[in-house]
């Protein structure tokens, strides 16, 4: 009896041992898991910094722009250049430079009206000896139609 007795304590000892042993394990594993929720977020909290610090600098930009924008300076200057206004009191001088031709002019030069079918033809067909090499292959196309 003595022996069966002693047999039952080596045999609940080895139970609590792998029970603990087993415990242990998923304290271990819990641990871990924790640590690398943290390094995870510790992370996430840097890039989320370098983010906020960013956006606070272009809010800066932002609001040092519209101040600027704001400023009698550039109301004016904006008025002169855009809407083509003056101050009481001062004297516009338009200077025409002959060399350069107007506005009018140059959107009259680039009307599809000034431009001749002999030149829309000599440039398609410098165009597609340019992409394809052969000037017979021109010609054919030249031929078909």
């Amino acid at each position: 009896m003595g022996n069966r007795g002693q047999n039952k304590k080596n045999v609940l000892s080895k139970f609590f041992l792998i029970l603990a042993v087993l415990g242990i394990v998923v304290i271990v594993l819990g641990i871990v898991r924790e640590y690398g929720k943290r390094m995870a977020m510790e992370k996430q909290m840097k890039e989320l910094t370098a983010e906020l610090n960013r956006l606070q600098g272009q809010k800066s930009e932002f609001l040092s722009s519209v101040d600027l924008y704001s400023s009698e300076f550039f109301v004016e200057r904006t008025a002169r250049n855009k809407f083509n206004l003056k101050k009481e009191g001062e004297t516009v001088i338009v200077i025409k430079h002959e060399d350069n031709p107007s506005v009018e002019t140059k959107s009259a030069l680039a009307t599809t009206e000034n431009i001749s079918a002999d030149v829309v033809g000599e440039n398609l067909r410098l165009w597609l000896e340019y992409f394809f090499g052969d000037k017979n292959f021109i010609n054919k196309i030249a031929n078909k139609s």
